[in-house]
């Protein structure tokens, strides 16, 4: 095992991934503890590129709800290595585990969050290509990050690291389009968001089968289950985006743009109502019909989040919403 990684020392192992082992180390000299990803030794010739490349990505995109990269490098036997911000938080994938599935408005703070990290992604042509649960954690602040930007794509080209049989990605989050290796655009993550939402409402992604094949050509020729049918208590502004999103036809899905507008609406029309605590009132206004025109909407306002009822602080500068009684 590694001790030492350029100027890092290594104290533990924290994950193990097909191209790479991530450790949490320490600078000597500023103290400062990384999560330090690290080429594993019998990767393919091309991952030394991809993390270089990943590296690059992040260093482009500079969001807050990404990680910040401090430095990279190769070892002497060429391996590629990337220091990057060290999160503390739960990654989606096990709160889910644990909760089975989330509340409305703790469902839009992931929205807002992971939808502000690809509108900054898809305003440079980059394409995550693996949104997931796994790759997105709610940091100590209450935010959620985007992680693991490894397979990411820049433009809508077939990627060079790959050969023409594989498909980058996971199949449970797979839109069609990438089931059947075709080039990647930005409406590929769309769809990707579209699976994470639906699962954090209902508790399952929309297809689920025995094997990788049979969930792909589900996700190639089975219309999705309805959101509403499965979680009554969604207001029906939600449901209407996220069944936008998970549209097979990429040209019939959303953009980011107009899923910021239709979430800044959605926001409004909930916070006429209460965003402390959940009760048999709150149940009853989120069930009325809350109706959003993706064409006419404004564009969102940064400082406008429904925040988690279990943690009511202030959020990147965003005062806590205060209850209003509905209008008789």
């Amino acid at each position: 095992m590694l001790s030492v990684v350029g100027p890092y020392e290594i104290i533990r192992e924290l994950a193990q991934g097909g191209m790479a082992e991530v450790y949490e180390a320490r600078h000597p000299i500023l103290g400062r503890r990384v999560a330090l990803k690290v080429q594993r030794a019998d990767a393919s010739l091309a991952a030394a590129e991809r993390m270089q490349q990943e590296a690059q990505i992040l260093e482009v995109l500079g969001h807050g709800g990404t990680v910040h990269v401090f430095d990279a490098g190769s070892l002497d036997d060429g391996r590629s290595w990337i220091a990057m911000e060290l999160v503390h938080g739960e990654s989606l994938a096990d709160r889910l585990a644990r909760c089975g599935r989330l509340g409305i408005d703790s469902v839009v703070a992931l929205f807002h969050d992971v939808l502000d990290v690809l509108s900054a992604a898809h305003g440079h042509t980059i394409v995550h290509r693996d949104i997931k649960p796994e790759n997105l954690i709610i940091d100590d602040h209450g935010r959620w990050r985007v992680l693991d930007w490894g397979i990411a794509g820049i433009g809508g080209q077939r990627d060079r690291f790959l050969r023409g049989d594989m498909h980058p990605g996971t199949p449970h989050y797979m839109a069609p389009e990438q089931a059947r290796g075709e080039p990647l655009d930005t409406r590929t993550d769309i769809y990707a968001l579209g699976v994470v939402l639906f699962e954090a409402l209902t508790g399952q992604t929309p297809f689920d089968g025995e094997d990788d094949m049979a969930v792909l050509i589900k996700h190639l020729t089975v219309p999705p289950p309805a959101v509403g049918d499965l979680r009554p208590d969604c207001p029906s502004g939600l449901a209407h985006l996220i069944d936008a999103m998970l549209e097979k036809a990429p040209a019939d899905r959303p953009t980011t743009v107009a899923l910021r507008a239709g979430l800044a609406d959605l926001v409004a029309a909930l916070r006429q109502y209460t965003a402390i605590a959940y009760d048999d009132d709150y149940d009853e206004y989120l069930g009325e019909e809350i109706e959003i025109d993706l064409d006419t909407l404004a564009p969102l306002d940064d400082d406008v989040i429904l925040l988690e009822p279990e943690a009511m602080i202030s959020r990147r500068g965003i005062a806590p919403v205060a209850p209003v009684v509905p209008a008789t």
